[in-house]
């Protein structure tokens, strides 16, 4: 249900530019927790990624709705799997990972980092320190 949500104009704009689809009974739930393979769908899209990585990934079912499109998330770089190939597509993403795959498609990296001083610091991952980093020093993010 998208009526008077507070996301309601950008979904309906996202969706009109073919970036976001919805689900199969033609619905939104913009209020649910979103999977890996739902981000790295929306960041193919945006960027029309095309090119599809070769490599064999354990976890992937090539009878999966998001096949292609984790395999395109892993030719461009914005995932890169676990130690064992795994890209873990239904898990829910988390802030971390979010902010590093988003990082990775779109930020340029740059040599200027910020201090990380949220209340939380000492649990962000290290591989996600300097994605994190650059995305305060852009003020993408900021502590509230």
């Amino acid at each position: 249900m998208l009526n008077g949500h507070w996301a309601e104009n950008d979904i309906q704009n996202l969706t009109i530019n073919g970036i976001l689809s919805g689900y199969k009974d033609n619905t939104f739930k913009p209020n649910n927790n979103m999977t890996r393979a739902e981000l790295v769908t929306i960041i193919n899209r945006m960027l029309n990624n095309s090119e599809q990585d070769s490599r064999y990934i354990p976890d992937l079912d090539t009878k999966k709705w998001y096949y292609s499109e984790m395999r395109k998330a892993m030719a461009s770089g914005i995932i890169q799997g676990d130690v064992e190939g795994n890209v873990r597509p239904n898990d829910l993403i988390t802030r971390e990972e979010a902010v590093v795959m988003i990082g990775r498609a779109l930020v340029p990296s740059t040599d200027s980092l910020a201090v990380l001083d949220f209340t939380d610091s000492d649990k962000i991952s290290s591989w996600a320190e300097k994605y994190i980093s650059e995305f305060v020093y852009s003020k993408y993010i900021s502590r509230i």
